[in-house]
């Protein structure tokens, strides 16, 4: 590849990322659907080692639907990609402003959401536990919900992969650190042996020891428990970058998804199920970048419809669950005889997404458009500050 290619490929928009973030918030609305179905079904039940059926076998009909999780692995594998991917292309690399950028990006459309579930349209109350009503707020507004088992569900139910998300761009500088210092295998190879870790050895070492039924909510939700599943997207956008040997691209789809399935279905080793579905995810974007395209039968309007709805997609997953949960609610209250059985609940839960995407429609207009135009006002302004000092 010649320089000007190289250049277009530093400014290129790659327009298939937008139709797999719809792709994947479609799965997770689904999964979170399946609540409404049957308590406790939005995945088969453990037995012993294995998942076995669930008691009422007509449950078996949407067990694919309870695979829409593995969407919030795709949102990671493509956010490492895309932050990396930005940062590098910057013409100077700054710190400062990739903070700041990452804050008008993420946190505004959070905060309406964070305020809006926590005090307009609330599910519960606040206070949870040995946590106050102010001091849940406060672990929410900080972004480190994640860390306890009182707060990482409390205001809305998705808030933890946010939580996450905006530490690993904290840990971000130290990603690059270990890369200018290893190479982008050996850091890797780092950080998989500690995700692996983090995910089976330490909290079996911790039931072990402790004699307690369940891992600690700080180990189970670190940031450092995602490192590698986030991290392999920036390896990708570094690669494809520099126009080397995209990792993962020569890969099998087929047997990343044998190991993240079997993983799944595998008691003991069911932690690392979404680190095999992030893999699966990385190798399938780098698959794409590589000119690899795969034959999908679906209507004209699809393409164009996931293209939508990738853009809405962080404003979907910010609003859907707590107004999902909020209607089926209303629903069974408004014709409780209807709407307690089950199908009918799924469909009122699934039928909010035609109220839920209209609303996703104005945050992201009236507020994430906005707070990302005001982040680059203020970077500009920054840059003009420093360059006059």
């Amino acid at each position: 590849m010649n320089l000007e290619q190289h250049i277009d490929r530093r400014k290129a928009y790659i327009d298939f990322l937008d139709p797999i973030r719809g792709f994947a918030i479609i799965g997770v609305f689904i999964f979170h659907a399946l609540d409404a179905l049957a308590d406790d079904y939005a995945q088969l039940p453990w037995g012993d080692w294995f998942r076995t059926l669930p008691e009422q076998k007509w449950l078996l009909l949407f067990t694919p639907l309870s695979f829409g999780w593995v969407g919030v692995a795709l949102f990671f594998a493509i956010s490492g990609f895309c932050i990396h991917l930005s940062f590098a292309r910057s013409r100077q690399p700054d710190f400062t402003q990739f903070f700041l950028r990452r804050f008008f990006r993420i946190y505004p459309a959070y905060l309406f959401a964070l305020l809006l579930f926590a005090f307009i349209i609330p599910r519960r109350e606040l206070a949870s536990g040995p946590f106050s009503a102010w001091t849940q707020l406060g672990v929410h507004l900080a972004l480190i919900n994640n860390v306890d088992i009182h707060s990482i569900y409390r205001v809305n139910n998705s808030f933890w992969s946010i939580a996450i998300e905006a530490q690993l761009y904290v840990i971000y500088p130290a990603l690059l650190f270990l890369v200018a210092r290893f190479g982008w295998r050996k850091a890797l190879t780092g950080l998989a042996v500690l995700e692996v870790c983090l995910r089976l050895v330490v909290p079996a070492l911790f039931l072990y020891f402790t004699q307690q039924t369940s891992v600690p909510t700080w180990i189970e939700f670190a940031p450092f428990t995602y490192w590698y599943s986030w991290s392999i997207g920036a390896w990708l956008a570094d690669a494809y970058l520099r126009n080397t040997s995209l990792p993962f691209a020569q890969s099998s789809l087929w047997l990343w998804s044998a190991l993240a399935i079997g993983t799944y279905c595998i008691k003991p080793l069911y932690p690392l199920s979404f680190m095999f579905f992030a893999i699966l995810a990385t190798a399938w974007i780098a698959k794409l970048l590589n000119g690899e395209r795969f034959k999908l039968r679906m209507p004209q309007f699809c393409i164009p419809y996931l293209t939508r709805i990738g853009l809405l997609s962080y404003s979907i997953y910010l609003l859907h669950q707590p107004l999902m949960s909020h209607l089926v609610t209303f629903a069974v209250r408004v014709h409780p005889r209807f709407f307690s059985l089950p199908l009918s609940r799924f469909s009122i839960a699934m039928l909010s997404w035609v109220i839920i995407v209209p609303l996703s429609a104005l945050l992201y207009r009236y507020c994430e458009l906005p707070s990302i135009r005001l982040g680059k006002y203020v970077i500009s302004k920054l840059q003009t500050a420093r360059s006059m000092s």
